[in-house]
């Protein structure tokens, strides 16, 4: 045999053992790809069971080496949902706690709000006791009286209660009530205080009733005569209409009445 064939049939005998050698290469390179792929499903799988049983001991599962991203944003955002949630509930817990009670602090404000009034009232009260106990003068007493009166001008004061000037001022429907025309030098002017009217911290609480001048020239003035003749036609119906009450309580207190019936 020559040097050429020999040397033929020994390059023949090396080629197909390098072709097997590549074949065993690439599969050993897939067969790796899915048993990556292979183990990261099994993986999530496994992780998703564990998320079905919170309750489970030993549920949760470590990614591989490689992890998936998007499956760890996950995770995290479920973690800082669940933080919010607990938080959400601990604040609306405290809110309601905080509005009970602010209105039991309400409550007990608007109870005790006349705390310090009834507390002058009861010293007035105390010195009108002393004042009809006492044995002395009758000017003697009407100047203890006085007084009193001054001390309970003074607490309503200070609490915001003043009387109304009204005596020189003019006449306002919104403020007034003229129940009375009398002659005056100026038309509309106030005259005289029927009832005196009060106002508490800058509102009228009492309306004052009034009698209004009606000028020199005997023109009256169509807005006030309209309103006296309203509060006196009022004042009427609120006359007949306690009249009439009062005989029905005669009526029915009246036992021969009652039998007759």
């Amino acid at each position: 045999m020559s040097k050429k064939q020999s040397s033929a049939q020994q390059d023949g005998g090396k080629q197909p053992t390098e072709q097997n050698k590549g074949r065993q290469h690439e599969d050993s390179i897939q067969s790796n790809q899915k048993a990556k792929a292979n183990q990261q499903d099994t993986i999530i799988q496994s992780n998703q069971k564990a998320k079905a049983k919170p309750g489970n001991p030993g549920a949760e599962l470590t990614l591989s080496q490689d992890p998936n991203p998007l499956e760890e944003k996950i995770i995290a955002l479920e973690g800082t949902i669940s933080e919010l949630q607990e938080l959400l509930k601990r604040v609306h817990a405290d809110f309601d706690n905080y509005k009970k009670h602010v209105e039991k602090e309400r409550e007990n404000i608007i109870r005790m709000a006349n705390q310090d009034l009834m507390l002058g009232l009861v010293d007035i009260q105390e010195n009108f006791r002393r004042a009809l106990d006492s044995q002395c003068k009758e000017e003697d007493l009407k100047g203890g009286v006085a007084l009193i009166q001054k001390q309970l001008d003074k607490l309503l004061n200070d609490s915001g209660l003043e009387p109304m000037d009204l005596l020189g001022r003019q006449f306002d429907p919104n403020l007034h009530e003229a129940v009375l025309q009398v002659e005056g030098e100026s038309e509309g002017e106030i005259m005289q205080v029927i009832q005196q009217g009060y106002m508490l911290n800058g509102k009228v609480i009492r309306t004052p009733r009034v009698a209004v001048a009606r000028g020199k020239d005997d023109h009256e003035d169509a807005n006030i005569v309209n309103k006296i003749d309203e509060n006196r036609t009022e004042m009427k119906e609120n006359s007949n209409e306690d009249t009439k009450n009062e005989k029905t309580d005669e009526v029915k207190e009246d036992p021969n009445v009652q039998d007759n019936n």
